[in-house]
């Protein structure tokens, strides 16, 4: 199913839900999608799968972009969790990149080939950026339905990655475990979100969920460039 059709049938899942703000728009997640495809590499060798991408506001889409790991305008926590720990160039450990370098990484990311699919279409998280009254994730009591419609349009580029000649090694969040083929989760490495609860933690050798399951896996994957 193509990108459009999947946003209106979680539109249409979302009529009678009493949500505070209208589903994010369609130019963010189309520009997510464009992102992501832009930074497809031609051979992937390491898949991340994610829960999302994260909301922003109509004013920051239109000065700074999507709220997505592939926009380098945008910093997520990922590029000192996991991205630059396992994949990062040159001893680039630093998590103050500028934005010209960040993008830099990103192109060598794909080189490497390193690839990040969403489970959901739209973004989940975040939504408090648009307004004291919203919840951070106003919907976690429909997610499971999102996701479940959102593999309408996922669940063939996963099916495409998976019988690739050679088929990459795989890492997923397990927030998104349910919805991934039997045979990605025996085969993958389950990552948790560095969260307070896990913090101290989350770089250990001894963590099994965290920044050294990640280095592991693109060790695996024969794209560390350590």
């Amino acid at each position: 199913m193509d990108l459009l059709s999947t946003y209106e049938l979680i539109r249409s899942g979302l009529e009678g839900c009493e949500l505070p703000e209208p589903l994010e728009p369609f130019e963010h997640v189309n520009e997510v999608e464009r992102l992501r495809i832009a930074f497809r590499p031609a051979n992937a060798r390491l898949l991340l799968f994610a829960e999302s991408h994260v909301r922003v506001t109509d004013e920051f889409f239109a000065d700074r972009g999507a709220g997505f790991i592939y926009n380098h305008r945008y910093y997520t926590p990922w590029w000192n969790d996991l991205l630059l720990p396992a994949l990062g160039t040159h001893g680039v450990q630093n998590v103050s990149l500028t934005e010209p370098a960040r993008l830099a990484q990103l192109l060598s990311f794909q080189r490497l080939g390193f690839w990040v699919v969403d489970a959901s279409i739209i973004a989940l998280s975040g939504y408090k950026k648009l307004g004291k009254h919203f919840e951070g994730r106003p919907f976690d009591v429909v997610r499971g339905a999102i996701i479940e419609n959102s593999w309408e349009h996922v669940g063939p580029i996963v099916d495409e990655m998976l019988n690739q000649a050679q088929p990459p090694a795989i890492c997923y969040f397990q927030n998104v475990d349910f919805v991934l083929p039997e045979e990605v989760r025996k085969k993958g490495t389950a990552l948790k979100f560095c969260t307070p609860t896990n913090a101290s933690v989350y770089r250990s050798e001894t963590y099994p969920h965290g920044t050294v399951a990640f280095i592991s896996a693109a060790r695996r994957a024969g794209i560390s460039p350590e």
